[in-house]
């Protein structure tokens, strides 16, 4: 999603933004990573990606080097260098809140957590403890502040707990809490 800038009127600042959909750099493309290089994934896109002020997008693999799969029928998986994939591409944001996330445990997300925060790649949706699940990130440009959580209604097993490593769960027949955060957020921010 892109808009036009319009640096041109400092009275009508704007930021854009680039959204990307499911990122996975697991299973065949971690292999294809090896052979053709970190850029290979995005094809022609990073300068297009480039035009943005921030990219945000949905990390849909784990960046572990566990083997400790999960029962489940798909599990993804990237060798934790690939963190430089994203940093190709600059992005700024991932949210984590996916059904993919603990596909390696416990260990996986804290993994793909660490590998993120030395990439300076912020993130949101999953976490430690479900306050760092729910805790949004900040991004500015043009004195605009937009806050970012993320959240899923998928795999509620994974839900994080004060104590248990997991994702931002929430039930689509339940939005109070997810309400909450929002109107709350919107409270710090000029754009959620």
């Amino acid at each position: 999603c892109f808009l036009p800038k319009n640096e041109s009127n400092p009275n009508n600042p704007t930021v854009t933004l680039a959204f990307a959909g499911d990122t996975m750099l697991g299973r065949l493309v971690n292999e294809v990573i090896k052979q053709k290089g970190y850029s290979y994934p995005w094809g022609n896109l990073i300068p297009v990606l480039n035009t943005a002020d921030f990219r945000i997008i949905n990390l849909e693999t784990t960046f572990t080097k566990s083997n400790k799969k999960v029962p489940k029928v798909f599990n993804f998986k990237s060798d934790p260098s690939n963190v430089q994939v994203l940093s190709k591409a600059n992005i700024t944001v991932v949210s984590l809140a996916n059904n993919h996330i603990k596909d390696f445990g416990n260990e996986g997300l804290i993994e793909t957590i660490e590998t993120l925060d030395r990439a300076d790649i912020l993130h949101v949706g999953a976490g430690p403890t479900i306050d760092q699940a729910k805790k949004a990130a900040f991004i500015e440009k043009n004195n605009i502040k937009i806050g970012i959580i993320g959240a899923t209604d998928n795999e509620p097993t994974w839900q994080a707990t004060k104590n248990i490593p997991g994702i931002n769960y929430f039930s689509v027949n339940n939005l109070h809490d997810l309400l909450h955060d929002i109107t709350q957020l919107k409270q710090q921010v000029d754009i959620v």
